[in-house]
């Protein structure tokens, strides 16, 4: 915890499907005294991406979804700086994060009160930083966006949508705790 200058965290170890070590330490604020334990939720960061990956994953298993869908089909108000990237970015770009945008997450991170709509409007105002599908270029909103939008999934941000396609496969292993509704 000191390495990473953090208050406190929790671990959870688990082994054949079943819960060894669950348990907090420290404390989850410096100078307060809530402790940390284990039903403390934890911000994940870039993590959540493999979260939205599988998401996708599966809603192409599900045949709700291609990675060859364009992402001006699926997602309503699409539109790019560039009519052609508007026009030919796919599901699997998002996925690939080759959307040429640099940091164009940055339009909603670290954090934002705009709306899934508003930040999807944005990106039309983003130049690419690099050429289409030539490099690095960070949407994870659009792969939030296109699963939100798709069979008959109407998330309203990213834990929505992990907890409507991801967390139902994960409740076997790790019981109803995985639900939400604790505080942060």
């Amino acid at each position: 915890m000191k390495t990473f200058d953090v208050p406190g965290m929790s671990v959870a170890i688990v082994k054949d499907g079943k819960v060894v070590l669950a348990k907090g330490y420290r404390v989850r604020k410096l100078g307060e005294p809530t402790p940390v334990d284990e039903n403390t939720l934890f911000g994940i960061g870039s993590n959540t991406k493999a979260f939205t990956a599988a998401a996708v994953a599966t809603l192409v298993d599900e045949g709700k979804l291609s990675w060859d869908d364009t992402v001006y089909e699926r997602l309503k108000g699409f539109e790019m700086y560039d009519p052609y990237v508007s026009k030919e970015m796919r599901v699997r770009d998002l996925l690939c994060h080759r959307s040429g945008l640099g940091l164009g997450d940055l339009i909603f991170w670290p954090h934002t009160t705009f709306t899934r709509d508003v930040e999807v409007s944005k990106w039309d105002d983003l130049q690419l930083a690099v050429n289409f599908g030539m490099g690095i270029g960070l949407i994870v909103t659009g792969l939030e966006s296109v699963c939100a939008g798709v069979g008959g999934v109407h998330a309203q941000g990213q834990e929505d949508l992990l907890v409507q396609i991801i967390v139902p496969g994960l409740a076997g292993v790790f019981g109803n705790n995985l639900s939400g509704g604790q505080e942060h």
